[in-house]
Order: C-alpha cells, then sequence, then structure tokens
C-alpha cells in the first residue's frame, strides 16, 4: 500500500490538518510529515496542528516516534504549538495508550484521540490575534493563560531572601517591607536548561514542593517573579516584550538571542551547597530589555 498524504488550512480554527493514508515502515517519513505540517503552521501563525492517522498503517516502533518528538521538542520546533493525534477506534489501544503515558511524561505537547468528536473541544482554543490587549489576565481562558509564559525558566532559579532573624533558611510567601530578592543562577534539579522547559511539568509542585505555581488567584503576590515575566508586565501594565514568543511565530529564539532566558547561564541545585548562595548571586536574572 502507498503511503499518501495531504494538507489543508482550517483557519478558522487555527490548524493544519494533515491527512496520511496508506502505509508508513519507517518514522523518518512521519517525522518528516509532522515537521512540514510545523513549518506550515508556524509560516500562517496558526496555533495548533491535527495529525488524521485514522487511514494510516504504522509498522515502526512507536518508542521511535517519541523520540523523535522529544528530540523536536528539545530543538525548539513546537513552540507554543499543540499537535493531537487521531488514530483509529480501538486500534492499537495498548500503544496508543503508552504514547499517551509518555507523552505526558516528557511534558510533549500532544495528545491522542480516536474521534474527531472528542478531539477538538477542550485541546485547541481559537484565541484572537494579540489578545492579551484586550483581555486581563483575570478574564483569561486556560489556554490563553499558558500562553503568556514567556518560557524564559528564571522563575526556576533560586531566590534568597536575607533575614537576620531567621536561623534556618526556609520558604517564604511573603516579603516584608525594605526586604530585597537576590537571584542567584542556581537552577532547579528539573529544568532543561537547554530548551527552559521543565521536564516534569505536570508534576513540578509534588515533586518539588516549594515550587510555586503562578494563577490567578495569587497573581497579587507575584514579588518573586523578575520584572522582565510577562504576567508580572501585563499585571503592572507594561504589556508583553518584543521577544515574547507569542510576537515571534511561537519561537524563543529572540529570547534566547538578547539573553532574557536562562540557556548557557546557569548551575544544577543538586551540584552546589545552597547555604554558599552568596557565591551565586546574579543581576542578570533581573534585567529587562524594553
Amino acid at each position: 500500500m502507498v503511503f499518501t498524504q495531504q494538507h489543508r488550512l482550517d483557519l478558522v480554527n487555527r490548524l493544519v490538518i494533515f491527512e496520511a493514508v496508506g502505509h508508513v515502515d519507517h518514522v523518518d517519513k512521519m517525522e518528516v510529515v509532522i515537521k512540514k505540517a510545523i513549518n506550515l503552521a508556524h509560516i500562517h501563525n496558526l496555533k495548533g496542528i491535527l495529525l488524521d492517522l485514522s487511514g494510516l498503517k504504522v509498522t515502526y516502533d512507536n518508542v521511535l516516534m517519541i523520540d523523535a518528538f522529544v528530540r523536536m521538542r528539545d530543538e525548539d520546533w513546537f513552540g507554543i504549538l499543540r499537535l493531537a493525534r487521531l488514530v483509529p477506534n480501538a486500534t492499537h489501544s495498548h500503544t496508543h495508550g503508552l504514547i499517551a503515558e509518555i507523552t505526558k511524561k516528557f511534558n510533549l505537547p500532544i495528545k491522542t484521540f480516536d474521534t474527531k468528536v472528542r478531539q477538538l473541544p477542550g485541546y485547541y482554543t481559537i484565541m484572537n490575534d494579540r489578545f492579551w490587549l484586550d483581555t486581563p489576565l483575570e478574564k483569561m481562558n486556560e489556554a490563553q493563560w499558558e500562553s503568556i509564559c514567556d518560557g524564559c525558566a528564571k522563575c526556576c532559579l533560586h531566590k534568597f531572601i536575607d533575614d537576620d532573624e531567621a536561623e534556618t533558611a526556609a520558604p517564604t510567601a511573603h516579603i516584608q517591607t525594605g526586604e530585597q530578592i537576590h537571584y542567584t543562577n542556581i537552577a532547579c534539579g528539573l529544568l532543561n536548561t537547554k530548551t527552559c522547559n521543565c521536564t516534569r511539568y505536570e508534576e513540578r509542585t509534588v515533586l518539588v514542593p516549594d515550587c510555586v505555581k503562578l494563577t490567578k488567584e495569587n497573581i497579587d503576590d507575584i514579588f518573586f517573579m523578575p520584572t522582565s515575566c510577562s504576567y508580572r508586565r501585563l499585571h503592572e501594565g507594561r504589556g508583553l516584550p518584543s521577544w515574547h514568543p507569542l510576537l515571534n511565530k511561537g519561537k524563543k529564539a529572540k529570547m534566547h538571542k538578547v539573553g532574557m532566558s536562562v540557556r548557557g547561564k546557569t548551575v544544577f541545585d543538586h551540584d552546589v551547597e545552597l547555604e554558599d548562595f552568596e557565591d551565586y548571586i546574579a543581576l542578570w536574572p533581573i534585567e529587562d530589555t524594553d
């Protein structure tokens, strides 16, 4: 059976829809298809990709496909894109369940569905261009809220407040008048310092109890976020920075180029003694370019 593919743009839902039919015997062929879809989505400033594989038979090891997805994530192919796989109903259910479990573990922006009815609602959210200009943070839906994160990973750095009265170091949820936060270049051990993504994003607050999840409810206590943080910028009425992925086709390249991410500047917390934090105090985390 011959492998054929076709694509179309759904500009209403802001999707690239790829339909593949036939037989694929090598993961490289599928990787080419996915990268082509990603390029089209970036060119047309779309938000998601639908891979309709319901008419496709694959005979390659699906673990190799996961390896390809992880590699593409590490090379920043996805940006803010979301990718959904539509697979034959009840076919290879164990395999697809395994893929779903692995993609969640590796924090991949991919979900698997067996019907189109189940797939589109709730996964792809239509977001108007520059929605942040007229939608306050507290009114944003989940997809909009998540997309405001610029992915700089500065929030994953250890920060300290000098307190002469404290006998031992302890986490705090507030800052006193006159106190100052000292940022360090010590990064959480769960951080991928190349992609600036958390490797266990969904489990981060469980694995790292001191990790604070920023929400609409605690955004008023945003003192622990750097001044360049896009949530903080919007909260303070300063708008998104020019290097934000939402203003650069979902890519982090400009952010890295202007030095606003942690890439190439950190050490892991499991490699240092946190009691010696003064040796790792850094000024670059509090810098903002515009």
